[in-house]
């Protein structure tokens, strides 16, 4: 068993190749011991058919559990959450389902795993090599879960209350309602927003900045913010999301992904305005607003501070807003 600092883990188990067919063979200390055989491949090519059926939701509701599992300890393995969601998904009533359904589906499967724990039923694998084992703890947990769900569901209109309820099912990560958050703000208070007359200097580096004063648009008189993550990868270094960096240490090859939460009906336009004496020097200051999707890459190049705007459109009136500021430490060599 290999733990990381930040919560994640790996569990190593020696394997073995089957001389005839598929799968391997691996050894199992429980009951005096014994061997027994594997296919995971043949499971995710199942549950990846399952996955593409269904429109995507059996993974998304398979991380959901693992969620569930990890916030409540439950005793349940991913390969028998990936089995019971497998199982589960074609019993249930379903058919297109998006994010706004998972609250039925939630305590739709809670009830049945309880069922499943209460009468003792064996859970067979995908590669129907071996039966999963269900703990009696499994079952009292998913009749916890359950009641939670139906009082979520019973205070939908409440959302603070249904919230904190998911969010005792599925933990911190969960969004929780705040009533304290602030998400509209008057014209008067995007003093975050550039424009020109409060541009950052540019020395005689050539002017390349745009400002959404040079457009056709106009700004709502309520404009939403939003949150803009940034994840940077370079060689060396796992990808990492960078507002846990004061400083963000570059190599060669380096890039950072900006992304916003898509939202129906609403067209992205980006900024990306390199600041400091290097970029000025260089002619790299760009600022440039350019239409694109949710999501825009960009490769690091220079020494010195970037600020990254987003504006969310709906026909030619801004409706949202972002803004990071995107700390540099070092150049490359």
């Amino acid at each position: 068993s290999i733990a990381f600092s930040d919560g994640i883990g790996f569990e190593i188990l020696p394997a073995f190749s089957l001389l005839l067919g598929t799968g391997y063979e691996y050894p199992d200390t429980h009951n005096d011991g014994s061997w027994k055989k594997t296919d995971p491949a043949r499971d995710q090519m199942l549950l990846a058919d399952k996955n593409k059926k269904y429109g995507g939701i059996v993974k998304q509701f398979a991380k959901m559990l693992r969620a569930w599992r990890n916030t409540n300890n439950v005793e349940l393995s991913g390969i028998a959450i990936d089995v019971l969601v497998y199982k589960f998904i074609d019993a249930w009533r379903i058919g297109y389902l998006d994010s706004s359904g998972f609250d039925d589906m939630s305590r739709d499967f809670f009830e049945w795993l309880s069922e499943i724990v209460e009468h003792r039923e064996g859970l067979l694998s995908l590669d129907q090599n071996y039966t999963i084992s269900l703990d009696s703890s499994v079952g009292s947990k998913a009749c916890t879960a359950l009641n939670r769900a139906k009082k979520a569901i019973q205070e939908r209109f409440d959302e603070e209350s249904a919230e904190n309820e998911w969010a005792k099912i599925y933990g911190g990560r969960f969004p929780i309602y705040q009533t304290s958050q602030k998400n509209e703000f008057d014209n008067n208070e995007i003093e975050n927003m550039s424009t020109k007359s409060t541009r950052v200097p540019i020395g005689t580096a050539r002017d390349t900045e745009e400002f959404w004063e040079d457009k056709e648009w106009t700004i709502s008189k309520y404009v939403k913010l939003i949150k803009i993550n940034a994840n940077l990868e370079m060689n060396g270094f796992r990808r990492r999301f960078i507002s846990r960096l004061p400083k963000i240490p570059i190599k060669k090859n380096s890039k950072i992904t900006f992304s916003v939460e898509p939202i129906t009906g609403i067209t992205w336009y980006w900024k990306v305005r390199n600041v400091g004496e290097t970029a000025n020097q260089r002619n790299l200051i760009r600022g440039q607003i350019t239409k694109g999707t949710n999501e825009t890459v960009e490769p690091i190049k220079f020494r010195g501070n970037h600020y990254v705007e987003v504006y969310g459109l709906s026909k030619n009136t801004v409706q949202y807003f972002g803004r990071i500021e995107v700390p540099l430490e070092a150049d490359f060599k």
